[in-house]
């Protein structure tokens, strides 16, 4: 069983070995930062607050933070940003992609 996260630093560190972590559990074993804090942590306004994270994060720039994986909010990781941008953000336009079925 994973280590659960009970600070920030630990969950950049967590988000940054994977390369991306949704905010919700989505699928099993698939990490999530709710599935790898404690529910008592959430919404207190503390520092170890996982709610605050996801506002910090983006805000300091240290991990991407929007939509992954379809429509799930997530985390992913400066190295995998690229990977991320490219299959989330076609350069097709979409009569382009409509007329290629993709």
């Amino acid at each position: 069983m994973t280590t659960m996260l009970t600070t920030y630093e630990d969950f950049i560190a967590r988000v940054e070995a994977l390369g991306f972590m949704t905010l919700s559990p989505l699928l099993p074993r698939l990490p999530s930062l709710g599935g790898e804090t404690a529910e008592s942590q959430w919404h207190t306004g503390l520092e170890t607050d996982p709610w605050r994270w996801k506002d910090r994060v983006a805000e300091e720039k240290r991990l991407a933070y929007g939509c992954i994986l379809g429509k799930h909010k997530g985390f992913v990781a400066r190295r995998l940003y690229p990977i991320f941008y490219a299959a989330y953000h076609p350069t097709l336009s979409m009569p382009e992609r409509w007329a290629r079925g993709t």
